[in-house]
């Protein structure tokens, strides 16, 4: 009878041995994941590059993902006056913006998406 305890005692002290280990993989990996995702979404909540002082300072929808959000939601289908008259009902006066600021905002975003699909598009040919 002891030496199906002590088989027993092996075995669980194995078991255990092996679920530490993939403990200490699955931390590693989550680890890895969480850092990769963090580094991810940086580069897409900022995808503007600085090139001098005047870029260095992000638009205030730049800075605000929900004000970003609501815009990018009606960009292709209304004018920029439509947006900004929407902001306006929709948002505290502190998060409006001019017809100017988005516009400005808009020509910056078609001009980073355009050069995002030139090189995709030099590769398929």
């Amino acid at each position: 009878m002891s030496d199906i305890d002590i088989d027993h005692t092996a075995d669980r002290a194995s078991a255990q041995a092996r679920l530490q280990t993939a403990r200490k993989t699955y931390d590693a990996a989550l680890h890895d994941y969480l850092a990769a995702l963090q580094a991810f979404e940086s580069v897409f909540e900022h995808p503007f590059k600085p090139t001098d002082k005047r870029t260095l300072r992000l638009s205030k929808i730049e800075m605000d993902s929900e004000l970003r959000a609501f815009i990018e939601a009606r960009i292709d289908s209304l004018t920029l006056q439509q947006i900004v008259s929407d902001i306006a009902d929709a948002f505290k006066p502190d998060r409006h913006v001019s017809v100017s600021t988005l516009n400005r905002w808009d020509l910056k975003r078609r001009s980073i998406r355009s050069a995002r699909r030139a090189p995709s598009s030099i590769e398929s040919s």
